[in-house]
């Protein structure tokens, strides 16, 4: 993923979260999380500041998948600056396991950043898929 103006001496962390999931009319299961990536790392390639993962995921990738019928949804991405000390293991499964559908659900981004003591997001961006 391309960051212009990425500290290469930071450390950074991306999540992804459904907003509109399941149904934009009846979001009793959502927001859904997609993604939790900490350990990304700026390496300059072509002349671009990409950021690369460095550790393993919290929460692996789960792609868009609306259920037929709901409408569009959209999938927003938050990059944070990692915290000095972030123990990606202490918010991940077991073992390396992937995240349950179960514990995706009701994803409150709020409390997460709490949590893992995030700072303010320092970039964003969103797509829709339907």
């Amino acid at each position: 993923m391309i960051f212009e103006g990425a500290d290469p001496a930071a450390t950074y962390l991306i999540m992804c979260v459904d907003i509109d999931a399941p149904f934009v009319t009846l979001p009793v299961l959502g927001p859904i999380l997609h993604w939790i990536q900490p350990g990304l790392k700026a390496e300059i390639k072509d002349g671009k500041s990409v950021l690369t993962a460095k550790e393993p995921f919290v929460s692996d990738y789960i792609g868009p998948a609306p259920p037929p019928g709901s409408g569009p949804h959209r999938y927003c991405f938050f990059l944070y600056e990692q915290p000095a000390g972030f123990d990606g293991k202490a918010h991940a499964p077991a073992d390396g396991a992937k995240m349950s559908n179960w514990s995706r659900m009701r994803f409150s981004l709020d409390d997460w950043e709490k949590k893992a003591g995030l700072g303010k997001i320092i970039a964003a961006n969103y797509y829709t898929s339907n």
